[in-house]
């Protein structure tokens, strides 16, 4: 990845690919025997458009970079569609009611652990005076420390960490749960849940 910091949006999503792939994975496989039914192949607009509400957009023109960071052993998001990260999924745009989302995706290269990937690219979109708004889907229970740590100087950014669980600690920044977005592109209603 680049880096020059002024390349970064505005506003951003950062993606830890990998963690994006088991936690999806995991909640279609584990839903679909929950529910006993067939649940749906996540639409990728969908999820970023549900994470971007989520993390507190609002309908609107906004620009959003959604930045892919995945393993180049692992090049697929399975239970997505579209699914290829070094094609379908970088370089690539849409509208959605929060404004147009852009996305791209950058292969760790069997160079860099996408743990450590992710890190770098997180201190580069903090250090950057460009982005005012960032939104982070990475591995919080695997590496949440460190997430923690380089978000703590956040030069008064606007940040919202998706996790799993909920965290109980204070933290100078938002925290959402990411299973919601995922249950709402899964097809998954509040109805179904309450009856199981």
């Amino acid at each position: 990845m680049n880096n020059d910091t002024s390349r970064y949006a505005e506003n951003i999503i950062l993606i830890d690919a990998s963690f994006l792939e088991f936690i999806t994975s995991d909640f279609k496989k584990n839903f679909e025997h929950i529910l006993n039914r067939k649940l749906e192949t996540i639409d990728i607009s969908t999820l970023l458009t549900y994470i971007s509400l989520d993390g507190g957009f609002t309908a609107g023109k906004h620009q959003i970079n959604a930045l892919f960071i995945y393993d180049a052993n692992s090049p697929i998001l399975s239970v997505c569609a579209p699914s290829s990260l070094s094609d379908e999924l970088n370089n690539m745009a849409f509208h959605s009611p929060v404004g147009e989302i852009i996305m791209q995706s950058y292969s760790n290269e069997d160079i860099a652990v996408i743990e450590d990937m992710f890190l770098d690219s997180l201190k580069l979109a903090v250090d950057s005076d460009n982005v005012k708004r960032m939104l982070v889907v990475g591995f919080y229970e695997r590496y949440g420390d460190m997430i923690k740590e380089v978000i703590k100087d956040s030069n008064g950014k606007n940040i919202t960490v998706f996790n799993v669980y909920p965290v109980s600690e204070k933290t100078p920044y938002r925290t959402e749960c990411i299973a919601y977005p995922i249950m709402k592109a899964l097809g998954i209603t509040s109805d179904e849940l309450e009856t199981k």
